[in-house]
């Protein structure tokens, strides 16, 4: 009989398979069983802004913070959560001119929800190429992108099934 080495609850090996060990940042591919490289990075975006914006607008919004969360914050291709919300303009609320900046109707509020982890150098390089490239894109102004990220644990995302995806059972 073999002891398999106990598993830490943030680095080391999350389980064993006739892989062999496999370390926390993987899994198997339950198609091919080969390990997989599963990221620390698994955001959850939800973009907000006032009704009467066509779908390529809103897709655009979408498309713009998928990128830079890929490119600034490291979250893995294909992890693609978002859920995009117009509102009634009487639901919307926001103060036009909170921290001396002047905001207007087409404001837009983006909430990342991720596991902790990203460094100021990370977060402000998102920030500034969220805002960049809407305004490029949709002519939106710096100053009606409202970005809010929420550091989680990891113990605190269930990717489905019931279960703690991103630490050992």
């Amino acid at each position: 009989m073999s002891a398999v080495p106990s598993a830490p609850t943030r680095r080391g090996f999350l389980a064993t398979s006739a892989a062999g060990l496999l370390p926390v940042n993987s899994y198997l591919s339950p198609s091919t069983n080969t390990r997989l490289h599963r990221s620390n990075d698994m955001p959850l975006a939800r973009i907000d802004l006032i009704k009467g914006k066509p779908s390529d607008y809103r897709r655009t919004i979408g498309n713009v913070v998928y990128k830079a969360m890929v490119e600034n914050l490291k979250a893995p291709e294909n992890d693609r959560f978002q859920v995009i919300n117009e509102h009634d303009a009487d639901n919307f609320v926001y103060d036009p001119t909170f921290f001396g900046i002047e905001r207007s109707a087409d404001v837009v509020f983006v909430q990342l929800t991720l596991a902790e982890g990203r460094t100021l150098e990370q977060k402000r390089a998102f920030y500034k190429q969220v805002v960049d490239e809407l305004n490029q894109r949709l002519k939106l102004r710096r100053e009606d992108v409202f970005i809010s990220l929420v550091g989680t644990g990891r113990d605190d995302w269930s990717f489905g099934n019931g279960e703690s995806s991103l630490v050992q059972p």
